[in-house]
């Protein structure tokens, strides 16, 4: 199937990549069709605007953690299957099997409980932000409280959402 290669670019430097895009285009693919880098550690081309992260064969799947203006390759997993849900967390067991841990998936009906909590608190959040009568800092300081519990709901509907698909998948 062939190569794929991952390449992290930083955005803040889209302006100068975009006035001198033949070059950057010439040195990605420069490095990335000579094999690029075989391995875990990040190879900066272009004057530090973006990294060849890592080049893996197209039959495996790469996990690969990004932040802070660089990524870094955890592992490889066999197969590249990975945007189905029963085949993400067969890729994390087998990262953290080889660091020795393993994942146990919590019970749903825990999940459920704590967006019952969750609704409540974002309920409560929501009425004391809609009747506020105090100053602007503590306006603000309800409409955050207000905006996190919100996001707590919705981030709990998507994690029972995907343990569901994984109990589906698992039939």
């Amino acid at each position: 199937m062939g190569f794929n290669t991952v390449v992290l670019i930083l955005n803040d430097r889209l302006g100068e990549i975009e006035r001198d895009a033949e070059n950057f285009v010439k040195e990605m693919c420069l490095q990335a069709g000579g094999g690029g880098n075989m391995g875990p550690a990040p190879l900066d081309f272009h004057r530090s605007q973006s990294s060849i992260i890592e080049t893996h064969h197209a039959d495996q799947t790469a996990v690969i953690l990004v932040g802070g203006n660089t990524a870094t390759v955890i592992g490889f997993a066999r197969g590249w299957r990975h945007t189905e849900v029963h085949n993400q967390v067969r890729i994390l067991e087998e990262m953290l099997a080889q660091y020795g841990y393993g994942i146990r998936r919590k019970p749903l009906k825990d999940l459920k409980q704590k967006l019952k909590w969750a609704k409540h608190t974002a309920a409560s959040a929501r009425s004391r932000y809609e009747s506020f009568t105090g100053t602007m800092k503590e306006y603000f300081v309800a409409r955050r409280r207000t905006e996190q519990a919100d996001g707590m709901v919705d981030w709990l509907y998507t994690k029972i959402e995907n343990a569901e698909k994984v109990k589906e998948s698992k039939k």
